[in-house]
């Protein structure tokens, strides 16, 4: 995992990283590249195109489809001076070794491209920030959205005095409420005077954010006032700022838009994903049309809906449970909204169960109690909306991928106090959640699989979380899937290989002993040898073995799906028997040529351990078939252990005193040898007969015998038993599913 920077925490996340449902992602340098570049620039005059990618400021701006007047030139400057004041990052230029000039960003992305956006209208934001000092500032915080900076200006010519003036960059529609005026247009003059504005028109800015929002863009609004000499900015705060929306104060400059491009890699991740059942939601800060695009790009918009923060904390947490599955996208989220998502989701019905409801409360959203008012804007306040979880083009999750029929008893009594425990008990979502902040912890903590950002992520949510991405990917969350699901096949693999083979050895002392056979097949030795040896060799072959082809084209594992399940059982009674007939088989034919009980032992012994050898190459793919060149690749264990298991039969056969040991002291002869080998091939190949037909034709004979004995077993001996989604009901506060 490692291997793939995926740095695993808590090791048990392997597990459930097979039962994984949903993927709950960051934005930012999770979905996309983190690799901003500002891309237009909108003002109250006009609409400033900008060239060139990445945080070398090699590109310039436009107007229309020609290049700057000096005039515009300057009043651009002018323009563009809060984004570098109001700024904590930097931009630092190298030389590579090849003597070439590198810029290397130090600091949040989106502040340094707004640096390399400045530096590219001719601004040197060193010089800048040593004339115009900062003497207060607000940081920015999630929760706001904004940052503000109060800075001393130079003394005017005509006055002799000194102004301050205070800087804020932010969300657009958490700054638009505080802003009372507009620059009245681009001119140089209009910029450089404090009163050259006009009223703000807040229809025009928000049109133009929703045009820059609807391309993926991420909008910022750069805004500044004047702060009167008798006001004391030393105390200065977020919650001082956001109190002055009863009056506001701030002058809008311009709307900046920034590229932040998807991650070619996350794009095919996420069609593996939605390829193996998984849905993806998009948590984002973003402005919703922003995200919206952004999800179009990636493949997880699904059916166009998105839920913004404010909407979230207007619902009651039922409301929340029948709608996070249904929407892929949040914006404006906070922290607090994330915590709330995860949740919802792990105690949401699955599809089947979702879609029951929606047969039976098809009716506007409006009318469903409080707090649904506030929805009317939303897509998700249509009437008739169907609560499904889309999966980007394949087929719903259903309820048979949870798999389990009904059990007929009564509900548990008592309450699990391990909820997650609880959870996969009962068959619902199994979530992962991404986050890189101090506040996104409880969220982190909260997901059954909390997965933290290596790159950007603080300390204090990689130690909430129990895996790390050291490169801050999306691709790797789906890569960490596809091992845990690797982790989960193996696990069965051996099973499915070691207990018919230590079932057979019993078995065949056990049929002697039936068959009232003068001579056992098998010594006390040779059976612990196969324990010891033969086990250990072919297991650690399985153990390595590679991801299936179909590994990702399954649907996940139902939570708390047993390991020993119905094809483990039906391949040890059907594997078992098989190698104890070509055991005792082997023994007789021997005993019909009248061969020394030394010779019969040997040949019994080595039709056994061939026959595991058979066993083993067929059960690297549990229903797949090995007759396929991919059984030649991808585990090169598997040739080591064949041949060193092997070796180590002849080495056991022929050596004096080695071989009288295991009471074979005369060795074999060549057609023993040659039954041996035809053993090996005949429990291959019926075994791989035995996978094509045991879907088909064999578990749906086999299938209601186990489950007669199941049902007729008395509760004290029984295995617990995941529930099968059939229906839901809503009940006081809660979303609760029932049989009935």
């Amino acid at each position: 995992m490692a291997k793939q920077n995926a740095i695993v925490r808590q090791l048990p996340c392997m597990e459930t990283l097979g039962s994984l449902t949903v993927i709950c992602s960051d934005k930012t340098g999770t979905l996309t590249k983190n690799e901003m570049t500002v891309v237009a620039m909108r003002t109250a005059g006009a609409l400033y195109k900008v060239t060139g990618v990445g945080y070398e400021p090699s590109g310039k701006f436009t107007l229309g489809d020609g290049d700057l007047s000096p005039e515009q030139q300057s009043s651009l400057k002018a323009l563009l001076q809060g984004v570098v004041l109001c700024n904590d990052s930097q931009l630092n230029k190298d030389k590579s070794p090849s003597g070439q000039d590198v810029y290397i960003p130090n600091g949040a992305p989106t502040e340094v491209a707004l640096l390399t956006a400045a530096m590219k209208a001719g601004i040197n934001p060193s010089t800048l920030k040593q004339s115009t000092p900062r003497i207060a500032a607000v940081p920015f915080e999630s929760e706001h959205k904004f940052m503000a900076t109060v800075h001393q200006i130079s003394p005017v010519a005509d006055t002799g005095s000194s102004r301050r003036v205070i800087y804020v960059k932010g969300a657009p529609d958490r700054l638009l409420p505080l802003c009372k005026r507009q620059l009245a247009d681009d001119a140089v003059a209009t910029v450089n005077q404090m009163d050259g504005t006009a009223p703000l028109q807040p229809n025009f800015w928000q049109t133009a954010q929703e045009q820059l929002s609807s391309q993926g863009l991420r909008v910022l609004a750069i805004c500044r006032a004047e702060v009167p000499d008798r006001e004391d900015v030393s105390q200065l705060t977020a919650t001082g700022v956001i109190a002055r929306k009863s009056e506001p104060f701030l002058t809008l400059l311009a709307l900046l838009a920034i590229l932040d491009p998807p991650r070619e890699e996350a794009i095919e991740a996420v069609k593996v994903a939605h390829k193996a059942g998984i849905v993806v939601k998009m948590i984002t800060g973003d402005h919703p049309l922003t995200g919206l695009a952004i999800g179009k790009m990636l493949g997880i918009a699904g059916n166009g809906s998105m839920v913004t923060g404010p909407e979230l904390d207007a619902m009651s947490d039922e409301q929340l449970r029948l709608i996070a599955p249904a929407c892929n996208v949040f914006a404006r989220a906070s922290p607090e909204n994330k915590l709330r998502i995860v949740r919802a989701l792990q105690s949401a019905p699955p599809a089947a169960a979702v879609q029951a409801v929606n047969v039976r409360l098809r009716k506007p959203a409006g009318n469903s109690g409080a707090g649904t008012s506030s929805l009317a804007a939303s897509s998700l306040a249509q009437p008739s909306t169907d609560v499904t979880i889309d999966l980007g083009g394949t087929d719903d999750l259903s309820s048979s991928s949870y798999g389990g029929s009904q059990i007929g008893k009564a509900d548990r009594k008592g309450r699990d106090e391990d909820d997650t425990r609880r959870r996969k008990d009962k068959g619902v979502n199994v979530v992962a959640m991404t986050g890189d902040g101090v506040n996104d912890a409880p969220a982190l903590k909260a997901a059954d699989i909390g997965v933290a950002m290596g790159i950007t992520g603080t300390d204090v949510s990689k130690e909430a979380a129990k895996m790390v991405l050291a490169d801050d990917n999306f691709a790797t969350i789906v890569a960490a899937v596809r091992e845990g699901r690797r982790v989960w096949d193996n696990l069965r693999k051996i099973l499915l290989f070691n207990l018919p083979v230590n079932f057979a050895q019993g078995g065949s002392i056990f049929w002697a002993f039936v068959f009232q056979m003068h001579d056992m097949p098998l010594t006390a030795m040779q059976v612990l040898y196969v324990n010891l040896v033969t086990a250990v060799t072919m297991g650690i072959m399985l153990a390595a073995e590679p991801p299936e082809p179909s590994v990702m084209d399954r649907p996940p594992r139902r939570p708390g799906k047993r390991l020993l399940g119905k094809l483990i059982l039906w391949r040890c009674v059907f594997v078992t028997h098989l190698l104890v007939i070509l055991v005792l088989g082997s023994f007789a034919w021997g005993a019909s040529e009248g061969l020394s009980l030394a010779r019969r032992r040997a040949e019994a012994f080595n039709v056994l351990v061939f026959g595991e050898i058979g066993y083993a190459l067929t059960t690297r793919f549990i229903k797949a078939s090995t007759f396929h060149p991919r059984a030649l690749r991808g585990n090169r264990w598997c040739y080591v252990s064949i041949i060193l298991t092997a070796a180590l039969q002849v080495f056991l056969t022929y050596t004096p005193g080695v071989n009288a040991f295991l009471h074979m002291g005369e060795g074999m002869s060549g057609i023993q040898w040659a039954r041996a080998l035809v053993s090996m091939v005949i429990v291959y190949v019926v075994v791989e007969i035995e996978k094509k037909l045991v879907d088909p034709v064999l578990m749906p004979v086999v299938r209601p015998i186990l489950q007669f004995i199941e049902d007729h077993t008395p509760e004290c001996l029984s295995m617990p038993k995941p529930r099968k989604w059939t229906n839901c009901r809503k009940g006081a506060g809660a979303v609760k599913y029932t049989q009935d």
